[in-house]
């Protein structure tokens, strides 16, 4: 063999023996997998916690979505403040009512309590009694709200003449006022059954009749 030959052929199985180590290293079995596994360790570690992130916020708005609407205001009548004066009724009764309501006296009351609603009650109570009236307060109340209702029931004694079912009766009016106006007016009578008070018409706000008595019998 040739000198320049075997000089060429050292020239090169030293470069091998001798390269540098990190270019050996590259060429080494197992480095690039290790590498590859730590980089998907770490995408895998970020995508758990941006998921985390975005099912933490989900929980949040699912749970403020569900929580109950706040209750609103009450007004000025549900925070309990009293009705606005003159805020009444009136209805004129006969003898049969007024014998029960004219031995109430003021402050008697009875009240109700609702079960089903929780919290509601009715309260009727006397605030006025006079020589020929008697003066009635109703409340509905719950938690929400409370509204009044005030009625005057005035002893009438005058009776009128009423023509239905083809005959004429002696009757009883009633009338129910609001703010000093005629709302409704109503004739009993104690010459037909009582089945309904005795009732032989009703009128409206507007005078015109809305309910008569058309005819009645006796049993035998």
């Amino acid at each position: 063999m040739s000198r320049t030959l075997l000089a060429v052929l050292l020239t090169c199985f030293c470069a091998a023996c001798f390269a540098p180590r990190s270019a050996h290293a590259l060429n080494i079995p197992g480095v690039k997998d290790k590498k590859k596994e730590e980089e998907e360790k770490k995408r895998k570690e970020e995508e758990r916690k941006k998921k985390d992130e975005e099912d933490k916020k989900a929980a949040e708005a699912e749970a403020k979505a569900d929580a109950p609407a706040p209750a609103p205001a009450p007004a000025k009548e549900d925070a309990g403040e009293p009705a606005a004066a003159g805020s009444i009724s009136e209805m004129s009764i006969g003898d049969e009512a007024w014998a029960v309501y004219k031995a109430f006296k003021p402050g008697t009351f009875v009240e109700y309590s609702m079960p089903e609603q929780e919290g509601m009650k009715m309260r009727y109570e006397v605030t006025e009694v006079g020589e020929n009236f008697i003066v009635i307060n109703t409340i509905t109340s719950s938690p929400q709200f409370k509204s009044e209702a005030k009625i005057k029931y005035v002893h009438n004694t005058a009776t009128e003449k009423v023509s239905a079912a083809g005959k004429e009766f002696n009757a009883t009016r009633s009338d129910t006022k609001a703010e000093g106006k005629v709302v409704a007016r109503s004739w009993t009578s104690k010459e037909i059954p009582q089945l309904a008070g005795g009732l032989v018409k009703t009128e409206g706000p507007d005078g015109k009749t809305t309910m008569i008595l058309s005819s009645y019998g006796e049993g035998k």
